[in-house]
Order: C-alpha cells, then structure tokens, then sequence
C-alpha cells in the first residue's frame, strides 16, 4: 500500500498568504471607491449636459440682444435727424422712442411715464424730470441700464467659463 502523503503545510506561509490577500481586498475596496466618486462625477456632468446647452443658447441670445441694441440706437439717430423739425422739443422724442422700446426695456421706462403724467412737476423727482426733459440724457440712461444689464451678463458668463 501506498501510504498517501499530504504536502507539509507551513503556517507561516499560510498567515503571509492571508495577509496579502487583506492588503489586496484593502486596495480593490479603494479603487470600487474611486470608481464610485467617478461614476458619481459622470453622472453629474451628465446632469448638466442640458443645462449647459441651454445657457449656451442663452449666451448667443444675449449677444444677438447686445447687437439688437446697437442697430436700434442707430436706427433711432437717424430717425430722430429726419424727424427732427416735427419732434421738436425733447419729450416728443422721448415718447416717440418709447413706442419702439418692448418688453423689459419698456417696463423700465413706463414707470418713468406714469410717475410723470400722474405727479405735479412741483412734485417730481428731479432725476426724473431730467430723465424726461432731456432726450441726450434718456439715451445715456439706456445706454447705462443696458450697459449693467450686459456687464452681469459678461460675469455671469466668466463665472460659468471658471466653474
């Protein structure tokens, strides 16, 4: 009979071996990890990936709303040359640029109007008097407003470009 033999285990390799296998689960449990965060990562810029369209279309609206601006204070020069024997004092210009200005724009200065022809001049506000009484003024003024409008525009724009 032939006696069966089994191979002489040593109990030190044994508790190495066991160790190692620690040190490599240890290391598998970091990367699974990693690999969450990233998935997590992903799955964010995945998110966002609608949103940053969306305020791509809204940065091309904005600058086409810039040049609209441009064009309309243009248009607006000549129009106010040809017309200026029968626009003669500046409100009537005032009031006839405002027949053009929509939305937003057109908020913003209809509360001038109606603090205006509602109030006694005695009254009024000085800057608004001279917001109404001077056409130069009135187009600076939307220049301005246009202008802070634009510059948060420009830094929202930044910010978005940093993050």
């Amino acid at each position: 009979m032939s006696a069966f033999k089994a191979p002489a285990v040593n109990t030190q390799d044994l508790i190495n071996r066991i160790l190692q296998l620690k040190q490599i689960t240890e290391r598998l449990e970091e990367q699974n990890c990693e690999l969450k965060d990233y998935n997590k990562q992903l799955e964010t810029q995945i998110m966002a990936i609608p949103f940053i369209r969306q305020q791509k279309k809204k940065d091309k609206a904005k600058v086409n709303l810039l040049k609209f601006f441009k064009t309309f204070l243009g248009q607006l020069h000549i129009y106010m040359n040809i017309k200026d024997k029968e626009l003669s004092n500046n409100k009537d210009k005032i009031i006839m640029t405002v027949l053009y200005l929509y939305r937003a724009v057109f908020d913003w200065f209809n509360i001038y109007l109606q603090n205006y022809y509602k109030r006694d001049e005695v009254d009024q506000n000085n800057n608004m008097l001279k917001i109404i009484d001077s056409y130069n003024i009135f187009i600076q003024i939307l220049k301005i407003t246009f202008r802070e409008v634009e510059k948060q525009n420009v830094a929202a724009q930044q910010l978005h470009h940093i993050q």
